[in-house]
């Protein structure tokens, strides 16, 4: 074979080697990375199960949530995943991913975005896919961050923060502790911070149908077996429910599920009172603070410029039926309460009372302070509504339009699956003598 045909040879064979190489592996698209621009960080995030299809019947314990970090790699952080039944939050179920089941964290410890290469250094989850998890802000186009969710039988968990407990009837984190009263409806003490006052005589419920007229005191069935349960306690949320039992059939329902985060706990009612009437004639909803808030400023959405709060009754506009209150005092915290009623219909107001005057038909205390919430004329016996309460720091100012409508446009998140690609391999260089005439 003469030199200029071998040389020939060689320039073709040269590129289809250097591409028989690189499809030994395979190479990750140069896909452009963002940084998380997420500002709404005291916002928790959930997902549920059937967001994550390919993980149906997966062992949760299997499943681990990381951030990412542009220059600092991989971090662990606190997640959950919460079991449901039919819609409600169950202590054990299966132990498997369902459908219905749910993914909690905040959106405080979400990251940065990983490119397709960057993956935990643990072998069980590079074998498998991962997902992605996007988180954006319906209230800030644009703002964004993200977690990825591995699955390993060799991963365990190690994170150390805990944002809130639950024992003994009382939801504790850095930012409140929130007791309930047992065998009742009802919670009955809230202290903010590190503050060792009692903020909070007592939600308060007043449900009425021509003469009958039933209290928070009165709406819980007459059982033994009435009473909080504690369901979960994890390190993103702790979940309790008032659940009621009927002495004569036997069965029993969820009348109440709170969900407690580190700066913000979540009540979801669903009392259905539809035994007694289709409708009702009044139905109130309320949380009557304690004497410790006099001093403190009432706002909202009808009272911009707020009201003393001292036990002397004030002209608070009822209608239009405001969303929000929030009640700020100098030393103690700062309480932002936030209300959803549409299903209950009716005509909404608003309800506030400050009148430390002594009410013998009132409950707890028999008195009122500043005890802000929700008023409904001829509206649905079926109470189902969610509230919110967001425990600030002290001397707040008017801020409580901001934490409305945080609730009520809560985070939204896409998972997407993902395959771990290959870093761009470096150029090979190949030398090879080349024979010339």
């Amino acid at each position: 074979m003469n030199s200029r045909r071998f040389r020939s040879i060689l320039l073709l064979l040269i590129p289809m080697l250097f591409l028989a190489i690189l499809a030994q592996r395979p190479l990750a698209v140069a896909a452009p990375v963002s940084s998380a621009s997420l500002t709404r960080g005291m916002d928790p995030v959930t997902l549920t199960g059937n967001q994550f299809p390919t993980w149906m019947g997966v062992a949760l314990d299997q499943l681990f949530l990381y951030a990412y970090h542009q220059g600092n790699g991989w971090e662990q952080i606190p997640w959950q995943f919460d079991e449901k039944h039919d819609g409600v939050y169950v202590a054990n179920e299966d132990g498997k991913l369902d459908a219905d089941d749910e993914l909690a964290f905040m959106a405080r410890d979400c990251g940065d975005q990983a490119p397709a290469s960057q993956w935990i250094g643990d072998v069980g989850a590079q074998n498998r896919q991962r997902y992605e998890i996007a988180v954006t802000d319906p209230l800030h186009a644009g703002e964004r961050c993200w977690v990825y969710l591995y699955r390993s039988a060799t991963l365990s968990n190690h994170v150390a923060r805990d944002y809130v407990n639950f024992d003994n009837g009382t939801a504790a984190s850095a930012t409140y502790r929130l007791t309930l009263q047992p065998k009742q409806l009802i919670a009955a003490d809230l202290k903010c911070f590190d503050s060792q006052v009692d903020v909070l005589d007592r939600t308060k419920v007043r449900a009425q149908k021509g003469s009958l007229i039933l209290t928070e005191d009165g709406l819980a069935p007459d059982d033994p077996r009435t009473d909080w349960y504690g369901i979960r306690d994890g390190n993103v949320r702790t979940i309790a429910q008032f659940v009621g039992y009927d002495s004569d059939s036997g069965q029993s329902s969820v009348l109440l599920t709170l969900v407690n985060y580190r700066d913000m706990f979540q009540e979801h009612v669903t009392f259905d009172l539809s035994s007694l009437a289709q409708t009702l004639d009044e139905f109130r909803y309320s949380a009557d603070l304690t004497s410790a808030m006099a001093g403190g400023t009432y706002y909202d959405a009808n009272t911009p410029g707020g009201v003393p709060v001292d036990g002397s009754p004030d002209a608070v506009a009822t209608t239009p039926f405001s969303p929000w209150n929030q009640v700020s005092h100098p030393t103690l915290g700062s309480i932002v309460q936030v209300i959803d009623p549409a299903s209950l219909g009716g005509a909404q107001q608003t309800y506030f009372k400050d009148d430390a005057s002594y009410d013998s038909a009132d409950t707890g205390d028999n008195k009122s302070y500043a005890d802000p919430g929700l008023l409904v004329l001829q509206g649905s016996a079926n109470l189902d509504f969610f509230a919110w309460y967001y425990v600030l720091p002290a001397g707040q100012p008017n801020v409580g339009a901001t934490y409305a409508n945080a609730a009520l446009h809560p985070l939204q998140a896409q998972a997407v699956a993902q395959e771990r690609a290959e870093a761009t391999p470096t150029p090979i260089f190949l030398y090879l003598p080349l024979f010339w005439e």
